[in-house]
């Protein structure tokens, strides 16, 4: 049996490390140098601008989440307003008296909404309608933040009668 023992000469004498050896980014000095960059990190300018990039973005991001909330939020109103003022031109287009009696209670809904009905004549000469006289006029009705708006012949109250 040969064994092969390490004899002194094998042994190779290594000089102490540097302290530059024992930082754990030790490696990095390996990685050769391009001249006017340093591996320190960061610029202050660097960061700055950095910031002012994620704060347009984000703000960018933001902006149009807010937006779209918006409009949301308008198409949902709009949506539970415009049956109410349906309605209630329904029902003064079966009865245009009522146009002139400013607000209407939709009694038949729930919740008995009120809806507010604004009268404008229109300046024109009398029309005659089957015989009746009557008033040209356009009518504007108003719940919440909705509107609709529509013309009517509203006929005379001495010819109602």
């Amino acid at each position: 049996m040969n064994r092969h023992f390490p004899t002194l000469s094998s042994f190779r004498v290594r000089p102490p490390r540097s302290r530059a050896a024992r930082r754990p980014v030790a490696f990095l000095s390996r990685i050769p140098r391009r001249k006017g960059f340093s591996r320190r990190g960061f610029t202050l300018i660097e960061m700055l601008v950095g910031l002012i990039i994620a704060t347009l973005v984000v703000g960018g991001v933001l902006g149009l989440i807010s937006s779209s909330m918006r409009h949301r939020f308008r198409i949902e109103e709009k949506r539970m307003v415009q049956p109410v003022l349906e309605a209630a031109a329904q029902t003064i287009l079966a009865a245009p008296f009522r146009a002139t009696e400013g607000n209407i209670q939709l009694a038949e809904m729930s919740g008995s909404p009120v809806v507010s009905v604004r009268i404008a004549p229109v300046p024109l000469d009398e029309a005659t309608v089957g015989g009746k006289s009557a008033q040209l006029c356009r009518v504007i009705l108003g719940y919440k933040t909705g509107e609709l708006e529509f013309s009517l012949l509203v006929p005379n109250k001495d010819t109602t009668e």
